[in-house]
């Protein structure tokens, strides 16, 4: 679905959408994605105290770094996205939500829901570019 949103309706946004493809396909050079393989340790998160592993789901969901700009760009997704999905993403785990819109919601692409695709491309790409810049700091 985010292939054919990008090709088909907004072809200036493949920047954005190599930082879905970097978080789906783990070469987001987050500290979650450096665990030990002898040990399957992951590195927490540099930017807070949770002790949190700093995984996709942290990085979109969890991390408080990014706190304040997470509860503006969601409110964004949840006024763009229908109803019933608002509601059944709120009753998902945070690593559940994080993987459903990863996924573009786990269905084929559907032309009624371009402002959500774009809301989630927004949501995603700006919280990526925030942890690159803290990162940097």
């Amino acid at each position: 679905p985010w292939n054919v949103f990008v090709n088909k309706e907004r072809p200036f946004s493949q920047r954005e959408c190599k930082s879905i493809a970097r978080l789906v396909f783990r070469e987001s050079y987050l500290n979650g994605d450096d665990q030990d393989k002898m040990t399957k340790q992951s590195s927490t998160c540099s930017l807070c105290d949770s002790g949190w592993p700093e995984d996709e789901t942290h990085l979109l969901f969890v991390c408080e770094k990014f706190s304040d700009l997470r509860k503006e760009l969601w409110s964004n997704v949840e006024s763009s996205a229908p109803p019933e999905l608002v509601k059944e993403m709120c009753k998902m785990s945070t690593k559940d939500r994080s993987m459903f819109i990863l996924s573009a919601f786990n269905v084929k692409y559907v032309p009624e829901w371009d402002e959500l695709y774009n809301a989630v491309l927004e949501f995603i790409h700006k919280i990526y570019v925030a942890r690159g810049k803290s990162i940097q700091l």
